[in-house]
């Protein structure tokens, strides 16, 4: 494409700044105020990268915070969409620090934690995470971009042919895995740049990222020990704890991160929040039988393959061995319809209920309802 090339009459193109497999990043002015932005023209091959393009404009307009790209407009030249963004001007994370230097390290993670808090309490997960995708300003502020494999919040959903992307080395083992992920991933992502930026080399190749994936799980990382041997062992604690292979024993969250960060610069050791239990383990056992025995109401959540299913069975056994009855209730396939062992089929409505439909409490028999009630 030619430079010099107006486009709706708003956005001049001026240099190229930038190119991949997506498409090329352009310089550009608005000839409104004569401000300068940053125009990207994405090349549309595939009906998932059109959803990946929706994800990022959404994620962009969702979360509006500092250190997250601004997003100023979005339009399509001929055949080519584009979003025009905030120009920045820096470079890939960490920025100019030189290797070993750990405190200037260290404050530009406390900044990326920053706006980490910002993006995951939008509940969403930038899912792409590198250097490259956070860039480092002069004035040593940082910005996120590329929000285009983000999830969760009020994104649009993704169709499973999405499958794993992403660089291979950066992607947490869950994601690697193909499984659903929280804020813990980019947490993972955190830990890589950080090991590379002290060690200086790259933590894995492709081929033994892609071997982690298969494998789910593959060899560990090396230890930052005898790689930057002028860290604090707090700092490198923190590192490899980030590096976790279970997202519950990584920190909670960027918060936590902060915290450990402060005590590491203040020349403490690493304080971490004890990690949540493990589904499965005694402990939890015994605490769930005791809450139901005691007929109180719990919620067990956990990701794909924690062992809830298993937890459940263990705590009805318990129940049992103490002479209580227990019913399992399954998933339906219909609204309420899980409840039908418990309370039975659903009686017919009555001829002036024509309004019942599947999923109404009023089609169920609970309790007794007045004749002239006409809407659950």
């Amino acid at each position: 494409m030619l430079t010099d090339t107006l486009i709706d009459n708003r956005w001049l193109l001026l240099e190229r700044i930038g190119a991949g497999g997506g498409g090329r990043v352009y310089r550009v002015q608005d000839l409104r105020d004569g401000s300068f932005a940053a125009m990207k023209l994405i090349r549309l091959t595939k009906p998932i990268e059109r959803v990946r393009l929706r994800r990022e404009i959404q994620a962009m307009r969702l979360v509006s915070a500092p250190g997250v790209v601004r997003l100023f407009d979005v339009g399509q030249y001929l055949d080519e969409p584009y979003i025009v963004m905030e120009l920045i001007d820096g470079v890939p994370f960490p920025g100019p620090q030189p290797r070993g230097d750990w405190r200037g390290l260290c404050r530009m993670v406390e900044r990326l934690c920053d706006v980490l808090i910002h993006v995951h309490s939008a509940a969403i997960v930038h899912r792409d995470l590198k250097p490259e995708n956070v860039l480092v300003g002069r004035d040593g502020t940082v910005t996120v971009l590329d929000f285009g494999l983000s999830r969760g919040g009020e994104l649009e959903a993704t169709m499973t042919a999405d499958g794993v992307v992403g660089a291979p080395r950066f992607l947490a083992p869950e994601q690697l895995a193909g499984q659903r992920v929280d804020g813990r991933a980019d947490l993972y992502a955190l830990g890589v740049m950080m090991w590379e930026a002290l060690a200086g080399r790259q933590i894995f190749s492709n081929r033994v990222a892609w071997t982690r994936m298969t494998k789910r799980g593959g060899p560990p990382p090396d230890r930052l020990d005898g790689l930057a041997a002028d860290t604090p062992q707090a700092l490198v604690a923190l590192v490899h704890r980030l590096l976790a292979t279970g997202p519950h024993d990584r920190p909670s969250g960027a918060v936590e991160v902060l915290r450990v960060l402060a005590s590491v610069q203040a020349g403490d050791g690493p304080v971490f929040a004890p990690p949540l239990p493990l589904v499965g383990r005694d402990e939890l056992q015994k605490t769930l039988l005791d809450f139901a025995a005691a007929g109180r109401s719990v919620d067990v959540w956990g990701g794909p393959g924690t062992g809830k299913t298993a937890l459940l069975q263990a705590v009805a056994q318990g129940l049992q061995a103490q002479g209580k009855s227990v019913l399992s209730v399954g998933r339906g396939s219909r609204g309420l319809e899980s409840l039908v062992p418990i309370l039975g089929p659903p009686r017919r409505p009555p001829a002036h209920w024509r309004r019942w439909r599947d999923g109404w409490v009023s089609g169920f028999r609970v309790g007794t309802c007045s004749s002239s009630t006409t809407s659950p």
